[in-house]
């Protein structure tokens, strides 16, 4: 095969180098979904604080809040 002139023909990445680019990126898909899952459980717990404390439980009531379940997610 005829390779113009000036360019090098490109190599295809080793197996080995896209499974560690793989793996990078699915333990930076991990640390987003902990982090995004604390976030939402520090938010469960504000509205847990919210719901019992005595000026918003009377309207917490009318509109039928309650106490939220913590988000825990799937194990891997």
């Amino acid at each position: 095969m005829a390779v113009p002139e000036g360019t090098e023909p490109t190599v295809p990445p080793e197996p080995l180098a896209l499974a560690r680019a793989a793996w990078v990126r699915v333990e930076q898909a991990q640390a987003q979904a902990a982090f995004a899952a604390r976030q939402i459980n520090e938010a469960v717990a504000r509205h847990n604080e919210a719901v019992v404390q005595v000026p918003t439980r009377a309207v917490a009531g009318l509109f039928r809040f309650g106490p939220a379940a913590a988000f825990e997610p799937d194990a891997p």
